[in-house]
């Protein structure tokens, strides 16, 4: 009887070790998670960038502030700055559309919208003014200053993007005198691809034994590898991978094979730049943005 009884207390002890082993995984790949909505990936407002700038000028056409109708090109357009955050995002959610805006980035990268806004003109106007005549008395008197120009920007609860994020041909308000259309830019918009830092630390230790690369194809017949054994504080979980991902290209190189994958991550390993890798994950094909900094990991 205690021989029976010690076999259902150690199948016990067993599966509650698998449980809390299971659990500490959980919990790492959770913290992963939150650490990536925190500081990786920007949203979708702060990737957006114009492509091509339209010089068509927004006071020329017919409509009100929110939307106004381009006759060139037969399209509206939309200012970003006169909407909402989350209209801002609606609009640029919309299935099968490619929406022409006119946007603003603020000192920090933030767009401009109507609830984070850039300080008014006036606002700058006097803060050169004021810097200006401070500048000039303190050069009179042979000393140095060091001030900035500009008052500091309302508040704005969305995160700032990331120093390394690319805003293409989007222009800061600093850049413009004209009050009309102070760094105002219009055009179809496009979602650079979300930026994720790699610690050089946690590169040169590379990828766990554990990983796993299969010959998979993606929903277009496109040849690539899934990806497993992806552990949430490993190099591939930091280029913003997860379990399962369909790996399609990285930089330049088509991962059709494993061995493909295996040689295109060492490379970028030995030679630790940018890399935008193209993956598939359920069914949506996404790019990510990839690049080295120094230093440790931050979880």
């Amino acid at each position: 009887m205690l021989l029976a009884k010690r076999r259902r207390v150690l199948a016990s002890l067993a599966q509650a070790e698998r449980a809390a082993e299971q659990a500490t995984s959980l919990r790492d790949e959770l913290a992963y998670v939150e650490s990536s909505l925190r500081t990786s990936a920007a949203s979708m407002l702060e990737r957006v960038r114009v492509a091509t700038p339209c010089r068509e000028r927004w006071d020329d056409m017919v409509g009100d502030d929110v939307v106004r109708h381009c006759a060139r090109c037969r399209k509206d357009v939309y200012d970003l700055a006169s909407m909402t955050t989350s209209e801002a995002e609606a609009l640029l959610a919309r299935d099968g559309e490619t929406p022409c805006v006119r946007l603003r980035r603020r000192r920090d990268g933030r767009l401009v919208t109507s609830d984070c806004p850039p300080p008014s003109w006036s606002e700058r106007t006097g803060a050169r003014l004021a810097t200006a005549g401070a500048a000039a008395a303190v050069a009179i008197a042979g000393g140095v200053v060091a001030a900035h120009a500009f008052p500091d920007e309302p508040a704005c609860e969305r995160p700032p993007p990331p120093a390394s994020t690319s805003h293409g041909s989007s222009l800061s308000w600093l850049e413009q005198p004209a009050e009309h259309d102070t760094g105002a830019v219009m055009g179809a918009v496009v979602a650079a691809p979300p930026t994720f830092e790699v610690s050089e630390t946690t590169l040169g230790i590379g990828w766990p034994s554990t990983t796993r690369f299969v010959p998979a194809e993606a929903e277009d017949g496109s040849a690539g590898v899934n990806v497993f054994g992806v552990h949430p504080r490993s190099a591939l979980a930091a280029m913003g991978l997860l379990n399962g991902d369909l790996l399609l290209r990285i930089e330049q190189t088509r991962t059709t094979t494993p061995a493909d994958a295996i040689d295109a991550l060492a490379k970028f390993q030995r030679e630790r730049g940018g890399a935008i890798l193209e993956l598939e994950r359920r069914g949506q094909r996404l790019e990510h943005f990839v690049v080295v900094v120094s230093g440790s990991p931050r979880f």
